[in-house]
């Protein structure tokens, strides 16, 4: 009987540990994620602004 409970501890602190460690990686993907979205967003802006400056007649091709 020691044994079995044994076990079962040692498949418990795996299965928390696995869930743990995929939360953690899920965090660092969405982490990521959103440092492409913002990246993109700040392109996005720049290119707005190079727009908006040659329309206004700023600047000139």
């Amino acid at each position: 009987m020691g044994l079995l409970l044994r076990l079962l501890v040692l498949a418990g602190t795996a299965g928390l540990t696995g869930y743990f460690l995929g939360r953690l990686a899920k965090e660092r993907e969405n982490r990521e994620a959103l440092k492409l979205v913002e990246s993109s967003r700040i392109r996005e802006e720049k290119k707005c602004r190079i727009l908006e400056d040659y329309l206004k007649g700023r600047i000139g091709w």
